[in-house]
């Protein structure tokens, strides 16, 4: 920014006159009767520190007339302010008008009121302790303290405030107006001052309460919905923090102490992963708070700086930082501030369990004994902290296998604690954990219901990404994968400035893009996929569980069975060590994926007692979408194992529950198998069951597949329509079906076809 003058002032700037200016036209009683009540509460939003927005919605760092004349929307009241502003023409006309404006108390005490240049009648008086009188007076006061430079100062500054619009007021003298004589002597001198004269500097004002506010106001836009600094805001920002930038003071205002400004590009640069100005930015910050000798913001910086750590992975830093910060809140009875760390502690440590082993203050302990912690203290604490407290528990209870009356009873608790709070964060976490609670328990419909529930409430950047990763999740379960994963793409390129919230919606998206190449048979693509995300630093033990799941997946399909044992072993033991989060519910999944392995391997015997066991603790929690898994798998095996009447009622025992999951893979693989069992039943012993068996056989063997092929069609799994199709083959030949055969060769040509090109994707064109 070349060429510009910071005018540095307490609270003192031309949008504070101009304000005060149409206060002065309410009352004087110029403003019509139908636009003075919004006219006033224009002037209170904008005196109450609410920040001004232009027409596209952006933020004003600095405003200017037409930014106020904008929001008035009133050609008649800003054709009137405009004149009234017009006809100060100089720093004693500024001086004089402003000390009019007096007049409009009624008791004027600070300053005698000086005769308006212009003949101003009274129709509404203020109260000098009435919210506009306060402000009256306050900006007559301050006015009236100033020495004459700063008063030019403000002038000039009051000038470029009021733009270009009223030039017409000086311009150059007519030809009637000037004698013959002097036209050319008026010429002469216009000259030679436009070759002398420099280009003016644009002067910015800057009034140190105002900028304090934009900062904090800017600080909860970046936190909550990641909004980047203004250009304007960061440059004028650079211009106060640099020695040899062109500044003026008017109040004696002193800006050498900006700590907003410096918490503010501490948190920028944590989102741009910008680790040495992060973490100098949050030093300076803390300089100016500590030198306060306030033990609070000791205790803050040491959670700050316990975050930076863990934001750039440096997990024992982290805890070092937060267990000074324990040390000091206990050495100070601050249980306050105790519990606000002790919460972050649990949060930090639940997704890295194996730190409870490095960890020495709470060395004899768990993490169920620090949530009962939690859960007692925080009540006396704040609202947010007792609902989250309760969001743990009810994580806490889900994961280690409490039984689902256990479980809501600590979610429940946590909503109402939740619908009490200020704050719809903690509501939406209370909303999005339901809909997770209600998923593992089979009910789709009341998880949808919960997660809709937090839709379209004004809420944190990370909140709002957190809802439409489940939508996205939703999406995927009903068969819509291509929507899904274009709903990831929008949240990607939503947060590409915030690494934080960018990783796990990418990683989503990449787990996504590895199952939809899965489906569509491109498996040299996803396990290049696998590849890049198996190298990547996972922040979430939910992400890291599904990557393990998604890895041996992917091996398997690769029919690298044995590698994927091995792997699934490895990790299954990890996490019966570590007692992990997200344990018995992923601890079941990695088996019932271990089982498909066995089934695909061709040992599906190995499979049986494996899948028995995980179903019925599936049931005694609970979880109904396992126990659809698991009723599938369990379906397939029998299928394997030729037991095909056993098959054929687990599916029938299960199938009201695996429509209640909603889950369009689960459904169309139980029609799978109901098909596969009726073809393989009659392929067995056609003869015996006679013909009244066969047909009804061949009819459910119809209807059944038909379901199957909706659905895998519906989600563009191309490998088990593949399947499909050949079922369909294999009966028509059993059956001897010419039209039947005909359309299920047709069908795998088609695929054949499809399946190639798609086998090719990624790797023909460069």
């Amino acid at each position: 920014m070349a060429n510009v003058q910071l005018l540095l002032s307490e609270d003192l700037s031309p949008h504070k006159l101009a304000l005060l200016f149409l206060v002065g036209l309410y009352c004087s009683g110029v403003i019509d009767f139908e636009e003075i009540r919004k006219v006033l509460g224009t002037v209170i939003k904008l005196l109450d520190n609410e920040p001004l927005r232009n027409k596209d919605g952006h933020l004003v760092v600095v405003p200017q007339l037409h930014d106020l004349l904008d929001l008035i929307d009133s050609p008649k009241t800003s054709a009137k302010l405009e004149s009234v502003l017009w006809k100060v023409n100089s720093v004693e006309s500024l001086e004089s008008s402003v000390t009019a404006m007096q007049a409009f108390l009624c008791q004027p005490n600070l300053v005698t009121a000086k005769q308006s240049p212009q003949e101003m009648t009274c129709v509404h008086q203020l109260l000098p302790s009435s919210f506009l009188g306060l402000f009256v007076q306050k900006i007559v006061t301050t006015c009236s303290l100033l020495h004459f430079d700063e008063s030019c100062l403000l002038y000039n500054s009051f000038v470029e405030y009021r733009g270009d619009k009223g030039i017409h007021i000086e311009s150059e003298p007519s030809k009637e107006d000037v004698a013959s004589s002097d036209l050319e002597l008026f010429s002469i001198l216009s000259d030679q001052l436009t070759l002398v004269q420099e280009p003016p500097s644009k002067i910015l004002p800057v009034p140190k309460l105002d900028m304090e506010i934009l900062l904090e106001h800017q600080i909860s836009l970046l936190e909550t919905s990641g909004t980047p600094m203004p250009d304007l805001l960061r440059e004028i920002m650079t211009l106060m923090t640099s020695p040899a930038s062109n500044t003026c003071l008017i109040q004696n205002a002193d800006f050498n102490n900006l700590p907003s400004y410096s918490y503010l590009r501490y948190l920028e640069a944590l989102r741009s992963s910008d680790y040495h100005t992060a973490f100098q930015a949050l030093h300076q910050y803390f300089d100016y708070m500590v030198s306060n000798n306030s033990k609070y913001f000791y205790h803050f910086a040491l959670i700050s700086r316990a975050s930076l750590h863990q934001h750039f992975g440096e997990d024992e830093k982290a805890l070092n930082a937060i267990e000074e910060a324990i040390s000091v809140a206990r050495e100070n009875k601050d249980n306050a501030t105790l519990t606000y760390i002790l919460s972050w502690l649990f949060n930090f440590m639940r997704n890295k369990p194996d730190l409870w082993y490095t960890q020495t203050l709470y060395h004899n302990n768990n993490e169920s004994h620090l949530l009962d912690f939690l859960v007692t203290k925080s009540q006396t604490v704040s609202l947010p902290l007792y609902a989250m407290s309760y969001h743990f528990d009810t994580l806490h209870v889900m994961n280690n296998g409490e039984p689902l009356s256990r479980v809501l009873q600590s979610l429940l608790r946590g909503m109402y604690i939740s619908i009490h709070d200020h704050l719809p964060s903690s509501f939406i976490k209370s909303s999005e954990l339901g809909a997770t609670v209600w998923s593992r328990a089979g009910n789709t419909h009341l998880a949808m219901v919960y997660s809709a529930i937090s839709q379209g409430i004004e809420s944190k950047l990370a909140d709002e990404v957190a809802v439409r990763t489940r939508k996205a999740l939703f999406l995927y379960q009903q068969g819509e994968v291509d929507n899904a994963y274009q709903l990831l793409e929008q949240l990607r390129k939503q947060t590409m400035f915030d690494r934080a919230l960018f990783q796990p919606v990418q990683i989503r998206g990449l787990i996504l893009l590895t199952k939809i190449n899965l489906y569509r048979g491109r498996h040299v693509l996803a396990e290049r996929i696998m590849q890049i995300l198996s190298n990547t630093e996972i922040p979430e033990i939910e992400l890291k569980l599904e990557l393990v799941y998604l890895n041996a997946e992917v091996q398997m399909t690769l029919q690298n069975y044995s590698e994927a044992l091995l792997y699934l072993n490895e990790n299954l033991i990890h996490l019966e060590r570590t007692k992990t989060q997200m344990n018995l519910h992923m601890v079941t999944r990695l088996n019932f994926l271990k089982a498909r392995i066995f089934i695909e391997s061709g040992a599906p015997s190995r499979a049986f007692s494996l899948t028995i066991h995980q179903l019925q603790k599936s049931k005694q929690l609970g979880m109904m979408s396992l126990v659809a898994e698991g009723a599938i798998l369990l379906a397939s095996i029998l299928n394997r194992m030729e037991s095909y009447k056993d098959a054929y009622d687990v599916l029938g025992a299960t199938m009201a529950t695996i429509h209640m999951v909603q889950n369009q893979e689960f459904t169309a693989m139980a029609y799978y198998e109901y098909a596969y069992t009726c073809l393989m039943t009659l392929e067995q012993d056609s003869k015996a069951g006679g013909r009244e068996v066969g047909r009804r056989l061949l009819n459910l063997f119809l209807r059944f597949l038909n379901n199957s092929i909706d659905g895998f069609r519906k989600s563009l799994n191309l490998v088990m329509l593949q399947k499909s199709f050949q079922l369909e083959l294999k009966m028509a030949k059993l059956k001897s079906l010419v039209e039947l055969e005909e359309h299920a060769e047709v069908s795998l040509e088609k695929l054949r076809i499809r399946l190639r090109e798609e086998v090719n994707y990624g790797f023909v064109h460069a």
